[in-house]
């Protein structure tokens, strides 16, 4: 976790880079509305996969809002460490990739016979499955971290 606490004490120094991640955190939460938007105004079940990257999406966004907010020195739920709030993020953006990967395959596996392109599709979402897990494995591993207690030195 001293990774990740020196990296959000480095982040918190540069201001651009912090205005950068409230950014983002508007991106991410307008972009996954768009979706949750979309697919319930006009939901057929085989866009699920993409109502669920939204609702992802959505929640990483408010979450990284939320430390962006933090690293701006605006005490938000500060009960709730930063390095938490960073692991939570990643496992979130995780499930964000992992839903958007199997709406890229299922996708392009529909039309790779008459768009050889397609191909170009199904390897983007195999990327995407790939990138969620070892996101999430990272975001499990930050926790997991955090929650262990530290051993005395003897």
């Amino acid at each position: 976790m001293s990774l990740v606490k020196n990296f959000v004490d480095k982040l918190e120094n540069e201001k651009w880079l912090v205005y950068f991640v409230l950014f983002w955190a508007g991106v991410l939460l307008f972009w996954g509305l768009y979706y949750i938007y979309g697919n319930i105004t006009h939901f057929d079940v085989q866009y699920t996969a993409q109502l669920l990257a939204g609702l992802f999406q959505v929640v990483a966004g408010l979450v990284l809002g939320l430390l962006g907010l933090r690293l701006m020195k605006i005490n938000v739920l500060s009960n709730i460490p930063k390095e938490t709030l960073v692991a939570l993020f990643l496992l979130l953006w995780a499930g964000s990739f992992f839903f958007w990967g199997i709406d890229d395959l299922r996708g392009s596996i529909k039309w790779v016979g008459e768009y050889p392109e397609e191909v170009l599709g199904i390897i983007a979402g195999l990327f995407e499955l790939a990138a969620g897990a070892v996101l999430a494995l990272f975001g499990f591993k930050l926790l997991q971290i955090k929650a262990e207690p530290k051993q005395p030195v003897a």
